[in-house]
């Protein structure tokens, strides 16, 4: 399963276009592996304060936590993720082949 949030549309709207967008989540999509998480006022509080304290972008925080909440793996090369990594469990695409 991959998830996401309406958080990661706003993000991958800075650099593509809705149909781009669509592209990419078609074939996950097509196969019924591609569910949208929807976003807590308390999850984006958490996240606000991970940030802070973290010094990571919010972004970055609501990612992991809502990884968390849903028991998710978080799929990235981010290195911004090693900060995060006793919230969500973190791993590279290359290691999950």
């Amino acid at each position: 399963m991959v998830l996401y949030s309406d958080f990661v549309l706003h993000e991958l709207s800075i650099e593509y276009s809705t149909s781009e967008i669509g592209k990419i989540f078609e074939i996950v999509s097509r196969h019924g592996l591609l569910v949208k998480v929807g976003v807590s006022s308390i999850q984006r509080k958490e996240a606000t304060s991970l940030g802070r304290v973290r010094k990571v972008s919010f972004g970055d925080a609501l990612h992991a936590v809502l990884a968390r909440d849903n028991s998710a793996v978080m799929v990235t090369r981010d290195r911004h993720f090693l900060e995060l990594m006793d919230i969500v469990e973190v791993r590279k695409p290359e290691e999950l082949l």
